[in-house]
């Protein structure tokens, strides 16, 4: 959950007034599902190029956000306009916001467990996003190239995972049983893996844990855009963005530390009981939603 909630906001907004339809679950799993595909198709260009140089890949990435920005100006529908904005006044704003998200979200149980079960996550979920190259690339005796080909693996997984959030929401089942069955299966996958020494069989867990991956980002989506109204929701989802954040950076210190004061396994078996551990905030709430 790495974006600011905005874009989602916005498109959930969009596809109310555009068709009129009150279900838009399926949005989430669908844009995960088209953003793990181009993100495979990347793994492997990245893979293949890397092979001749590792400044390839950054190259070609800069190239396709260039692409993405020109395209958009054409693709989007609604006006845009430009104002000349000074710094202090978009620090001053974004304080703003963050603050009335804060004050709204603790008043609001089920954002305020939501949102610390989601900032819990991310800091196990850091050690996964920061060690999982360099140890397979470690069990693969330094050959670098195995990153490309496992991304798109990776890739593939979470979609399957996104799939799989589809289906359970099609059947009308809650978005909070989702995340817990995605906390469970993350947090043993990952423990699974830290112990296993052979390179296919951590592989193997680590991808399942991908699974769990695709469910994680559309169901907290899915989940506030349901329960907050909209013109609250990018306000009140700037908190657990903050979180998220402050999850992450913990993540990078206190299991950085653990992957070099011990090992990367190390740190990978203390995320697994962290991402477990996260499910105590969401434990009284409402399983329909």
């Amino acid at each position: 959950m790495t974006s600011t909630g905005v874009l989602e906001t916005w498109v959930v907004d969009a596809w109310k007034e555009k068709t009129r339809q009150k279900e838009y679950g399926f949005l989430f799993s669908r844009a995960e599902t088209a953003a793990n595909l181009a993100s495979m198709v990347g793994g492997l260009i990245g893979g293949l190029v890397a092979v001749f140089s590792l400044q390839l890949p950054f190259l070609l990435g800069g190239v396709v956000f260039l692409s993405t920005w020109a395209m958009s100006l054409f693709l989007l529908e609604e006006k845009t306009s430009i104002k000349k904005i000074k710094i202090n006044q978009i620090i001053t704003k974004s304080l703003e916001i963050i603050k009335q998200g804060t004050k709204e979200s603790i008043k609001n149980s089920q954002v305020l467990s939501v949102a610390l079960y989601a900032g819990l996550t991310m800091i196990g979920i850091k050690a996964l996003d920061m060690f999982w190259s360099k140890r397979f690339v470690d069990m693969a005796s330094g050959k670098v190239w195995v990153t490309g080909y496992i991304w798109v693996l990776v890739s593939l997984f979470m979609i399957l995972g996104n799939l799989a959030l589809k289906s359970w929401t099609d059947k009308q089942k809650g978005y909070i049983k989702g995340i817990m069955v995605y906390t469970i299966m993350a947090g043993l996958a990952i423990f699974l893996s830290a112990l296993s020494q052979n390179f296919y069989l951590a592989i193997f867990f680590f991808l399942i844990y991908e699974i769990s991956r695709g469910i994680h980002r559309p169901a907290l989506f899915g989940y506030f855009n349901k329960i907050i109204p909209s013109q609250k929701r990018a306000t009140i989802l700037s908190f657990t963005i903050t979180l998220t954040w402050a999850g992450s950076a913990l993540g990078l210190l206190i299991l950085g530390w653990v992957a070099k004061k011990y090992s990367i396994e190390a740190s990978w078996l203390t995320a697994s009981l962290i991402i477990l551990l996260s499910l105590i905030p969401v434990f009284k709430l409402k399983t329909s939603y």
